[in-house]
């Protein structure tokens, strides 16, 4: 009967562990949606772009 009792409360600590890590990527991908719908992340990528294409002219030169 104890065996059966431990057994439940590992997978209630198992349970509770998953919820946990699911609420924290939920939260993530939440941010991530925020952020990829955001003005500031266009324009980071096309500092960046603009950043690989000035090297690439100087490499090309």
């Amino acid at each position: 009967m104890a065996s059966i009792k431990s057994s439940a409360k590992d997978c209630q600590n198992r349970i509770a562990a998953m919820r946990a890590r699911l609420s924290s990527y939920m939260e993530e991908l939440v941010r991530a949606r925020e952020e990829l719908n955001s003005r500031a992340l266009v324009r980071n990528l096309l500092a960046l772009l603009n950043q690989c294409l000035d090297k690439t002219r100087q490499l090309v030169e």
